[in-house]
């Protein structure tokens, strides 16, 4: 597994290197060779960043144990933890309260014109 990942490392920082030395001592005439240095050198580049992420793609491809210890994290722990969160947020939302009334209806009292007309007797 070691030796995989030191073998990578080095494959990607050789061809990096080699590419750079070559880019700094070639002069670009035109325009189609210049796109084809850029494409060899974003390919290169790519290479030697993956350099930092191999170390995961190995382990998971090797190592037996490193795969169920990442599953267990992603699935078992993670996924608890979400179901968790947004279980909690749906369970504090506010729900309307109904208001019951002297006349034993739930919600708005039922007016009708006769009460309004009463009550304006009463005030005046």
């Amino acid at each position: 597994m070691t030796l995989f990942q030191v073998a990578f490392i080095v494959f990607a920082s050789i061809l990096y290197t080699t590419y750079t030395i070559y880019d700094l001592n070639t002069v670009v005439t035109t325009s189609e060779v210049a796109a084809q240095h850029r494409l060899i050198g974003t390919i290169t580049v790519l290479l030697y960043y993956e350099q930092f992420a191999s170390p995961f793609y190995i382990f998971c491809c090797v190592s037996k144990r490193f795969r169920k210890q990442l599953i267990f994290v992603l699935f078992k722990i993670h996924m608890t933890w979400l179901r968790r969160v947004f279980n909690s947020t749906k369970s504090n939302q506010i729900a309307p309260k109904k208001e019951s009334t002297s006349d034993g209806h739930c919600g708005r009292p039922n007016i009708s014109v006769h009460d309004v007309a009463v009550g304006a007797s009463q005030i005046s």
